[in-house]
């Protein structure tokens, strides 16, 4: 079965933001520098990739921390000082994956549930779906702050399931790192791979039913 057909199969889609729906990137660059900054410390250089961007904010600064040597006890002051930058740089720089518009519009035309499920704190995600003018095409937005647990934990997924009203074997996540894959293993719904976004190797070892390297690859 071809990507397209396997998404057309499936009542709901699912789908992670950073790295799968818009590419974040530049202004998680952006404000994680400017917080460095801030802070005295030296920026990332400008061909390192920001780590961990499959996981919550803490994550990525202790990651970004480490990389660089910086004391543990500076992250929570640089979380604080990021937010600063990110939240008045208003996602200036995050841009649609092409074809992202093209396939929700044939998406919502079929009838399909669309939600969202990410890592990222919900009133940002909320503020970046807006911005990049897709936000009313889900039903429903999971933030990593909405459970107790972030993916690949399970919960982010079975509340998103929930809120739609749909079974697990009805959906299909489309995602770009690990963590979204094991997410996906571990409620036992479908996953698809978005092989240009964030994830790198660690993602593509992962079971998934398909993946894809462009949105035209799917209607």
């Amino acid at each position: 079965m071809s990507v397209a057909h396997l998404l057309a199969s499936r009542k709901a889609l699912i789908f992670d933001l950073d790295g799968t729906l818009v590419d974040t990137q530049p202004d998680i660059r952006r404000a994680m520098n400017g917080a460095l900054r801030s802070g005295g410390y030296n920026e990332l250089a400008p061909d390192a990739l920001v780590p961990n961007l499959h996981a919550t904010l803490a994550d990525i600064v202790g990651a970004v921390t480490q990389m660089l040597g910086i004391p543990e006890s500076a992250q929570k002051q640089l979380q604080h000082t990021y937010m600063i930058h990110y939240r008045s740089q208003a996602h200036a720089e995050s841009e649609l994956y092409p074809g992202v518009m093209e396939l929700l519009q044939l998406h919502r035309a079929r009838g399909s549930i669309m939600a969202v499920c990410t890592n990222k704190n919900r009133a940002d995600a909320i503020k970046v779906l807006d911005r990049c003018g897709i936000l009313p095409f889900f039903s429903y937005v999971t933030g990593g702050d909405t459970t107790d647990h972030a993916k690949p934990h399970p919960a982010p997924l079975m509340h998103t399931l929930l809120q739609i009203d749909t079974e697990a074997a009805d959906a299909i996540l489309i995602g770009d790192t690990h963590a979204d894959a094991l997410c996906a293993q571990q409620v036992r719904t479908g996953f698809l791979l978005h092989r240009s976004g964030y994830g790198g190797q660690a993602a593509l070892d992962c079971a998934s039913d398909g993946h894809f390297e462009k949105y035209s690859e799917l209607y």
